[in-house]
Order: structure tokens, then C-alpha cells, then sequence
């Protein structure tokens, strides 16, 4: 009787737990822009890099315990100043990065992302 329980238990915590699994999520963001350092990159919050030269990424990642969190999902754009003729231009994305337990979201700022410059 012993024996079947242990089995039992065995089997029990062979079904349950995947299901618990914690879940990776990651952004990463690449400079396609050439001759532009892209400083100060941020998303909702979360410091991804001081300064990507182009052809770089920067990546953030997180773990959702469980596969839930109550701090995912988050959404916004992807902020940064840039450098251009030596000036420093602060911008952002237009548009909005939404990014959820078990989601893997690469992004490329490159000369067709529309951006606004505030």
C-alpha cells in the first residue's frame, strides 16, 4: 500500500509540476541606424543600455514565477536620446512594445521606425 502511494506521488508531481514552470520573457533592441549611438536605451522603466553603436543589442529579461505575474504584461515604447551632427536628440518609438509572460520580442530601430523626437 505504501509502495502504490509513493507511485501515486511520483506521478502527481510528474503531472503538476511542468505546469509550474517559470517562464522566461525577453526584449532585446538593436541599433540598425548607422552612424547614430543610441544612449540611455529604456522601456517602460527598465534600463536595457547606456549606448548601443550600431550593429549592437541590448536585451532585457525577466521570469514570470509560474507562468503568471502581476507585473507583466507591460506596454510602451522604447525611449533614447541620440546623437546626430552633434547634437542630442531625446526620442521615443511611436510605436508601443507590449511584452508578456513566455514572449520573446526582438526589436531593430532602423531608418524606417518612426519615432518622435520630444
Amino acid at each position: 500500500m505504501k509502495q502504490l502511494f509513493n507511485v501515486m506521488l511520483v506521478f502527481i508531481a510528474a503531472v503538476l509540476l511542468p505546469s509550474c514552470e517559470d517562464e522566461k520573457l525577453s526584449l532585446s533592441v538593436t541599433n540598425r541606424l548607422p552612424n547614430i549611438e543610441l544612449r540611455e536605451v529604456v522601456w517602460k522603466g527598465h534600463y536595457l543600455a547606456g549606448g548601443l553603436l550600431p550593429g549592437e543589442t541590448a536585451e532585457l529579461e525577466d521570469v514570470c514565477i509560474g507562468g503568471k505575474s502581476d507585473d507583466w504584461p507591460q506596454e510602451g515604447p522604447i525611449e533614447f536620446r541620440m546623437t546626430l551632427n552633434g547634437k542630442v536628440l531625446a526620442a521615443k518609438t511611436k510605436e508601443s512594445i507590449k511584452l508578456d509572460c513566455d514572449q520573446h520580442i526582438e526589436f531593430e530601430v532602423n531608418d524606417s521606425t518612426e519615432i518622435e523626437i520630444f
